[in-house]
């Protein structure tokens, strides 16, 4: 495949030049397009190969050049392994998850597949612009960062629409997956195999409803996502196996990647001005970055970034205050500004070095403030949980989906407290949580356990080293933010459009998603502590790793059995990646009439209008043209031109309905129609449609039930 090969290329070039592997490797890859946008707009406006191909090694020697000169070397030879393993996971993952993404290449009326198909294929064709692809003539407000990284691949890897799309899917989770190991392993100070193990639970396991469906056997594998009413609670094995490109799902690793990269950014720095560098590409270039990939992810990494930096005050303030308190002792300490969190200047680096970093977050910064400017911000205002109007959570439904982890969590507060009347009363308030019967409760009560252990590891860190400083502030900041970001929804959300019991659906599902790695990683540290508090006669006859291993069997159970359920039954039509079998399975002449589409000049094109989430406006999807209007109810939604869209409507009811061929080919030609489609859905829903409506146009194609009529000039 040829992203690995470009992977490995760009990792030999790191490790010569003495780059940090996995992070420089990756923000090279995923800022190529973030720079190409720019550049392509203000020089040549277009994005080709050849741009693409500079912009990459533009950035790789950019980068060497800062690991040469700016101390960002990576310089412990026994480690190197470690570094080359996030690397390798990455490769091995994608190309499992490719492998499995293939076994369901079917664009088929489940999730909104042709929707997201629709979208890769609008920025495939134009990069540059945000053209709404069912809606002709419309602006997309939507996040297309991830679909402009499609286009990345599709250029340099000479890709179709449909391998772009199954590629992505991979990508998204192996990224994840490779993403959360390399945070846990080189950052939190987890053992590497430890690490693996955590990394494919959070990647691939699921949530207690996952695990019960699992020892169940059952059938219904949407059930789990569903637990939470007028929801949708989506965990990241789901996401995969339904298959949607959603913003949500592609851009799960992009959080725990900037935590990484802000990591290592703070272990290398050397004083206030690698510090202040190093806050404004995190606060202003990785805050951007996110708005265009996935806007909901802004106020989750504002509260990550927020609660990071109270911790970190919190942790100056109290070593300033031993120190003061040591010194009138006449005792030595180790102050904080000993290490990666110095806020004092050391030895500067050269000039030129700030001014090259300075300079690529600006036009990082740049690029993606202009791409994002057709994404028009919510009209639904914030509204508070008004019950019972909108209900709060119930507890039962809040433990199907977050059980797992909030148990670990509340265990292991018990088992964590130091004296055994703390522990009576920490039982005492887990236990007086669960009887209101709803969410808030218990979540409120655990996230003040969380607080009520900061001021304790506060102190214990002032004696540790500088690096476990680093980890442990960012996973106590981890449980807190994911925490307090999933009582969010039981306090407000954000007007939904759809109302009525979805009122909340979207800030559950987002915040949800979201946050997973973040709770999971908490929880399983939690453990990590607990386990080490345990008396030996226990933990001798169960063992740490043995037992994470017992628990992968049920987390991962959900995957496993559903990857069997989800798996094409027939694939007839070749090339099987391109996702016609079923359609054609279900209308006969649909593959060779898209096929032949595809391969005609680019229009718009005409089907008739049907229900949502459905095979409306397939023809023209997967034909890669516009359509002249695709889902009325999402279209309306996102272009916010609801008048529009309805007399889209009418206009498609006048032409099919019309008898005069005149008059079709007078409305064809003032809507700037150039293709019609008349199919099995049209002859459905239109009974009295006959050919001689279209008799005075060409007829394009016939096939099966397919007649696809062209509009002459």
């Amino acid at each position: 495949m040829g992203l690995v090969l470009l992977i490995v290329i760009l990792t030999a070039l790191a490790s010569s030049t003495g780059m940090v592997l996995f992070e420089a490797v990756f923000l090279i890859i995923l800022a190529t397009p973030v720079f190409s946008f720019i550049l392509g707009s203000a020089l040549l406006g277009a994005v080709s190969l050849s741009l693409y191909l500079a912009v990459l090694a533009a950035l790789a020697l950019a980068l060497a050049y800062i690991a040469q000169n700016g101390g960002f070397k990576f310089r412990v030879p026994n480690l190197e392994r470690r570094e080359i393993f996030p690397i390798v996971l990455f490769c091995l993952t994608l190309l499992f998850f490719h492998r499995l993404s293939l076994l369901w290449p079917d664009f088929i009326a489940i999730g909104e597949r042709l929707r997201d198909y629709a979208l890769l294929s609008s920025v495939i064709n134009h990069p540059l612009e945000a053209r709404e692809p069912w809606m002709v003539g419309s602006s997309l407000n939507y996040y297309l960062y991830w679909y402009r990284f499609g286009h990345f691949l599709s250029v340099l890897f000479k890709l179709p629409v449909w391998e772009v799309y199954h590629l992505l899917a991979a990508f998204a989770l192996a990224f994840y997956m490779s993403s959360v190991y390399r945070l846990l392993s080189r950052y939190l100070n987890f053992s590497p195999g430890v690490a693996l193990l955590l990394s494919l639970l959070v990647a691939l396991g699921s949530n207690t409803a996952g695990v019960i469906f699992f020892l169940n056997q059952g059938s219904h594998w949407w059930g789990p996502s569903r637990v939470i009413a007028g929801a949708i609670n989506e965990f990241p094995a789901w996401s995969f196996l339904l298959g949607d490109l959603h913003p949500h799902y592609l851009n799960l690793g992009l959080v725990p990647f900037f935590a990484c990269l802000g990591l290592f950014m703070f272990e290398k720095q050397k004083g206030i001005a690698d510090a202040a560098l190093l806050i404004f590409g995190m606060c202003a270039a990785a805050t951007l970055w996110l708005y265009n990939s996935n806007a909901w992810e802004v106020p989750i990494w504002g509260a990550l970034l927020a609660v990071n930096l109270a911790l970190l005050i919190l942790l100056a303030i109290h070593t300033r205050y031993r120190a003061l308190q040591a010194g009138r002792r006449g005792e030595e300490t180790t102050p904080l500004h000993s290490g990666p969190l110095s806020w004092r200047s050391t030895l500067p680096r050269k000039p030129e070095v700030y001014a090259l970093i300075l300079g690529l977050e600006l036009a990082a910064i740049a690029s993606l403030y202009l791409s994002s400017r057709n994404i028009l911000p919510p009209d639904s205002p914030w509204k508070l949980v008004s019950p019972p109007a909108v209900p709060r959570t119930e507890l039962y439904e809040i433990l199907l989906h977050w059980g797992i982890p909030l148990t670990l969590i509340a265990v292991c507060q018990l088992i964590l407290q130091p004296t055994r009347e703390t522990a009576v009363i920490v039982l005492a308030l887990i236990v007086g949580s669960l009887l209101p019967g709803v969410a808030p409760a218990p979540l409120s009560a655990l996230l003040f356990l969380a607080l009520w252990r900061v001021p304790g590891v506060v102190r214990n860190l002032t004696v540790r080293s500088s690096s476990s400083r680093l980890a442990t502030v960012l996973l106590e900041s981890l449980g807190i933010t994911a925490l307090a970001l999933i009582i969010v929804p039981e306090i407000c959300y954000l007007d939904d459009p759809y109302g009525g019991e979805n009122e909340r659906m979207n800030t559950i599902f987002k915040i949800y998603s979201a946050t997973w790695f973040m709770l999971h990683i908490y929880a399983f540290n939690l453990v990590r502590e607990a386990w080490i508090k345990l008396p030996a006669s226990i933990t001798a006859l169960l063992p740490l790793k043995t037992m994470l291993a017992a628990f992968a069997v049920f987390m991962l159970g959900f995957t496993y059995h559903t990857i069997d359920l989800r798996k094409s039954s027939k694939l007839t039509v070749k090339p099987f990646a391109q996702g016609l079998s079923n359609m054609e399975e279900r209308f006969p002449g649909a593959a060779k009439t898209i096929q032949t589409l595809a391969q005609a000049k680019p229009g718009v094109v005409l089907e008739a209008q049907g229900p949502p989430y459905d095979v409306t406006s397939h023809v023209a999807t997967l034909s890669g043209h516009e359509s002249y209007l695709g889902w009325a109810n999402h279209v309306g939604l996102l272009t916010r031109r609801h008048d529009e869209v309805r007399r889209r409507e009418s206009m498609t009811d006048t032409i099919y309905r019309e008898t005069d061929c005149a008059k079709n080919m007078e409305n064809l030609r003032s809507e700037r129609i150039d293709y019609l489609v008349v199919g099995p859905l049209e002859k459905a829903r239109y009974p009295e449609i006959n050919q001689l409506q279209f008799a005075c146009l060409k007829l394009f194609s016939a096939f099966g039930g397919y007649q696809i009529y062209q509009v002459p000039p």
